[in-house]
């Protein structure tokens, strides 16, 4: 295991942090990479889109919504930049949680800035998180601002360009995924990630056509579901990110061919 050390801007208070085999995974993954190459400018225009979606439970009432958007902008230095904004809500027995995203992107995918914002009330009680990331010459800074019930704390990272080499932040995984659709790629590949204490760790996507990765097995078939009435064929892709320094999560998403 490697060790890496990341430290406040103002290098008072160093923090300490663990990636496993954090060169490794930064510099080996070619796949990703030839992927990135292979992007034109018309690939990025075809996932320019618009979202809303109501979210069911298992008695077919609305638990909670999800709104997103990605529009091209052009930035001060005059490149163009892809904007994505999203919010997510849900209420599911009583525990609220919302979360908002607005992030900058290159056409690249790389995260010139992004700010998330995550609530949760539950009986009566609230936690706020709210993350900001932002590109330097030489690495990110993140600031993160944590209020739980009225007390607020606060940290701010830095992280160098080699340890967030084929880094994919929230916002760029939003996009990520469309291209991955629309271009037909499903080979299994990592990259880097975040987790939820701003922990660099190992990103892996899985797509339905690889059903066995290593040490793991997903079942991502292409399937059938009913939306509305309507009976439409989508294809799945994994996003697990392995954190070890908290628990590891994963999502399983869906899309129509058209992402």
């Amino acid at each position: 295991m490697n060790e890496n050390t990341f430290s406040t801007s103002s290098g008072i208070r160093p923090i300490r942090r663990y990636f496993s085999e954090a060169e490794k995974i930064s510099t080996s993954d070619d796949i990703f990479s030839s992927f990135i190459s292979s992007i034109s400018n018309d690939d990025f225009a075809s996932v320019i889109f618009e979202d809303s979606l109501d979210c069911f439970g298992v008695t077919n009432s609305i638990t909670g919504s999800y709104e997103c958007k990605a529009f091209f902008e052009t930035a001060p230095c005059g490149l163009e930049m892809i904007h994505v904004i999203a919010s997510s809500y849900a209420n599911i027995e009583g525990m609220q949680c919302h979360t908002q995203l607005d992030a900058l992107l290159t056409k690249r995918l790389q995260t010139m800035s992004q700010t998330q914002k995550e609530t949760t009330v539950f009986n009566e009680r609230s936690l706020t998180k709210v993350t900001c990331l932002n590109k330097v010459a030489d690495g990110y800074d993140v600031n993160r601002e944590i209020v739980e019930d009225g007390e607020k704390s606060h940290d701010t990272y830095f992280y160098t360009n080699k340890c967030l080499e084929g880094f994919i932040s929230e916002g760029a995984n939003l996009i990520l995924q469309r291209l991955m659709i629309k271009k037909g790629f499903l080979t299994p590949f990592e990259a880097v990630g975040l987790d939820s204490q701003c922990v660099p760790c190992l990103l892996t996507y899985v797509g339905q056509r690889f059903k066995t990765y290593e040490s793991f097995k997903v079942d991502l078939c292409d399937r059938n579901i009913v939306i509305k009435g309507e009976e439409i064929t989508v294809t799945g892709i994994e996003r697990r990110l392995q954190s070890s320094a908290t628990l590891p999560a994963s999502w399983q998403t869906y899309y129509m061919s058209d992402g």
